[in-house]
């Protein structure tokens, strides 16, 4: 099974992700951390990065290509993106800190 390192190494390869995932991602522990940019809602949005990650495109991607399934531990918002998620983007962001289960 991969950990977290190895799955944000996979995200740092610009050529296979773009730049933006690169930016979105960051290791914390034996976890992952994402973000998403948002506009208005954040609970909504929480719960939409949250779905993607465990049961929508990116959990049956994450699972079917690398063995990979996540579960969400945490989620957060900052309404104007700080430290390294300034990067990503000035808006507003969610996140979710996900689990890599076997």
């Amino acid at each position: 099974m991969m950990n977290a390192k190895e799955v944000k190494a996979l995200f740092n390869n610009t050529d296979d992700w773009g730049d933006e995932m690169k930016l979105q991602t960051m290791v914390k522990g034996r976890n992952l951390v994402v973000v998403d940019s948002f506009w208005a809602g954040t609970t909504e949005a929480r719960r939409k990065l949250a779905e993607t990650w465990t049961t929508g495109h990116m959990a049956k991607f994450m699972e079917e290509e690398h063995g990979v399934v996540f579960r969400v531990v945490d989620s957060f918002h900052q309404f104007e993106a700080e430290g390294r998620w300034k990067k990503f983007t000035s808006n507003g962001v969610v996140g979710v800190e996900l689990e890599l289960m076997a």
